[in-house]
């Protein structure tokens, strides 16, 4: 037997012995529970569709609706509807999705060495400390900064002149560390950070950002987060002098929305849009934060327009 033949059999034996043992040891993938009995309705609303009791039977219209509609309303099977949980504390359903996160780490662990390569490599063709090119809006420079190693960008400004149409010059030690791993040398002369995301995030378990808006009197940033990844955001007001932040309420529950947020051209009071029960962007309000001496408003006496 030549050597070139010896090692394509030796190939081809290792080859199938991978094969196998992937199949015997193959973990088995969960399957969730189908609840025959489950149903929603389409078409025109039944009589137990109007009864307030505890279980209404779940609808996919709305109860306004004037279009033409099914009459008399079909059952549609919804055997996984039970999985819908949008508080995200069934504990059946988080069982549920951790074991077909298990299982899919156990399908694709074989490709963790590939997966890191192309993680790298798509690293290195990106300049992870870097900055956006300053923007001049009013008294400021707006810019945001990049720091290697975090997932967030942190929002900064610096004065700007009256007449200036240029940027002052890049300090040539803009990219070096400052005295912890959250901060670096000023881009700007007199830099200041309105927003630190990288820092915001460290202490939460999710945080996305939704719109970021410096008032026009360059005294406020309101600004909204998704903090639980189902894509509703919590409304928040700042100001950046002193830092002190303030969470927005409608009655005794944090004000949720789509995350867009708007000031008015007095910097008093800011536009937000609520979402309707389907997860959608809904009714678009008006809400006055500060009064015309310029004092922030208590929660309980701000009112919705």
């Amino acid at each position: 037997m030549t050597g070139g033949l010896f090692l394509e059999i030796s190939i081809l034996l290792l080859t199938l012995k991978h094969r196998v043992e992937c199949f015997t040891t193959r973990p088995t993938p969960p399957v969730p529970y189908r609840d025959e009995d489950a149903f929603v309705f389409a078409g025109e609303l039944p009589k137990e569709a109007l009864v307030d009791d505890e279980n209404p039977p779940p609808i996919r219209q709305s109860k306004l609706s004037q279009n033409p509609l099914l009459s008399p309303p079909r059952r549609i099977p919804n055997p996984y509807g039970w999985m819908r949980d949008d508080s995200r504390t069934n504990t059946t359903v988080l069982d549920h999705l951790r074991e077909e996160n298990e299982y899919t780490r156990q399908m694709t662990q074989h490709l963790d060495g590939l997966t890191g390569e192309l993680y790298e490599e798509f690293l290195s063709a990106i300049e992870e400390t870097d900055y956006t090119s300053p923007a001049a809006c009013d008294a400021y420079w707006y810019y945001s900064r990049f720091i290697e190693g975090l997932s967030y960008p942190i929002y900064c400004r610096a004065p700007r002149n009256e007449d200036e149409l240029y940027h002052p010059p890049i300090n040539e030690r803009w990219n070096e560390k400052g005295e912890n791993a959250f901060d670096m040398q000023p881009l700007l002369p007199d830099e200041e950070v309105y927003l630190h995301l990288p820092k915001m995030a460290s202490k939460k378990k999710y945080l996305a950002a939704g719109a970021i808006k410096v008032s026009p009197d360059d005294a406020y940033v309101a600004y909204s987060l998704d903090e639980v990844g189902g894509e509703t955001c919590q409304l928040y007001i700042k100001h950046i002098e002193s830092g002190k932040e303030r969470i927005l309420y409608d009655g005794d529950q944090p004000l949720e929305g789509d995350g867009s947020i708007f000031w008015d051209n007095e910097s008093k009071a800011i536009f937000f849009c609520t979402l309707d029960a389907t997860h959608r962007p809904y009714r678009l309000y008006r809400r006055q934060i500060f009064d015309n001496d310029g004092n922030y408003i208590e929660d309980n006496k701000q009112h919705d327009e």
